[in-house]
């Protein structure tokens, strides 16, 4: 029984974990994209950074499922 529990709360910890390598992966390639693209940051790149990756993940999220 306790095996179970610990095989269920390691796999929580796994998923969590790997959600926020999506989130720090998505992050970056937006960021490096305006960088890219527009020579610099201003605060609507960060926001927008922001918005991307929560859509971003969401697209991730759902095609995983």
């Amino acid at each position: 029984m306790e095996l179970c529990k610990l095989l269920f709360v390691s796999q929580v910890y796994l998923a969590l974990y790997l959600r926020l390598m999506n989130e720090v992966a998505i992050a970056l390639l937006t960021d490096t994209c305006f960088n890219h693209c527009l020579g610099g940051h201003t605060g609507d790149t960060y926001g927008a950074v922001v918005k991307w990756t929560e859509v971003l993940l969401l697209c991730v999220l759902v095609t995983l499922e």
